[in-house]
């Protein structure tokens, strides 16, 4: 769902929050393909990212952690071996350590090539694979084993599944155990009281929170969405100046432009193969 190779996905929230789709899938492969050779099409090859040694990497990493797991099959019930399985069964579908393969095909000395060289058509199979994702993160949420990582994790899962009540509660039981990420966790516990209602108490603790400076634009995910509400907006001005209020609210924008600019380039790279699919079925 990356952009660019370069750049974090925007679909994080969706992601986290269960709330990612087919539909997402398929948009955000439109300009992902398996490797240089398909980058054949002068008219969209600058836009498109070969990403066919990751996606082999990250699946043989995967399939490595699971054949590792299988080591304390003794810890495992029957269904977490048989979602590992499933997982596992899901990751070989497509040839991805074949990932180098040439897009182009000689068949009686003609150079064939694919109408479409993106990995679209992958998007029912990776979203099958994200459902799948789904019943993991719950299994390990509900583990008896938790490390930072998991934490940090779960609270944001619990606030983009909208379980704000629980998101605040864990939030605020894991400032004491990992107080290095106190004010992350403090922005978790806030947004869970503003979105429950409570926006006096959620008031109360923004101040506390902007008291101590943590640096505007790197809290920006925290605050993004509720910059409309008058009150939050006049206690970021009470503790930052108009140069880093500035800032932040460019850094937004400039998000948001690129975020919409992303989609609007995965839709007409879309309707591009559609109707070059159209025009080659019309030659035959």
């Amino acid at each position: 769902m990356r952009p660019n190779s370069h750049s974090p996905s925007g679909s994080q929230q969706k992601i986290k929050g269960n709330k990612l789709t087919k539909e997402d899938l398929e948009l955000g492969l439109q300009d992902k393909c398996w490797n240089e050779t398909y980058l054949y099409d002068n008219n969209v090859n600058k836009l498109l990212m070969p990403i066919g040694k990751s996606l082999f990497e990250r699946a043989s990493e995967i399939d490595l952690n699971i054949e590792n797991l299988y080591s304390f099959s003794n810890y495992l019930t029957a269904d977490e071996i048989i979602l590992l399985e499933k997982i596992r069964k899901k990751l070989k579908v497509y040839d991805l350590n074949n990932y180098s393969r040439s897009a182009i095909s000689v068949i009686g000395g003609m150079e064939l090539k694919p109408v479409n060289p993106s990995l679209s058509y992958m998007a029912q199979n990776l979203y099958e694979l994200y459902l799948l994702f789904i019943q993991l993160q719950k299994l390990v949420y509900n583990n008896s084993y938790s490390d930072r990582n998991i934490f940090i994790s779960e609270v944001q899962h619990y606030y983009y599944i909208d379980q704000f009540a629980k998101c605040k509660r864990v939030a605020t039981e894991g400032i004491s155990k990992y107080p290095k990420d106190k004010n992350f966790l403090e922005f978790y516990s806030f947004m869970s009281e503003y979105k429950l209602g409570k926006t006096d108490t959620a008031y109360s603790m923004l101040e506390n929170i902007l008291k101590d400076k943590p640096h505007l634009v790197s809290s920006r995910s925290f605050l993004s969405d509720l910059l409309d509400d008058k009150k939050v907006s006049s206690l970021i001005e009470k503790f930052y100046s108009e140069k880093e209020v500035s800032e932040l609210k460019d850094v937004l924008n400039r998000e948001i432009i690129k975020e919409k600019c992303y989609t609007d380039q995965a839709i007409k790279l879309k309707k591009y193969y559609a109707d070059k699919t159209e025009a080659t079925k019309a030659k035959e």
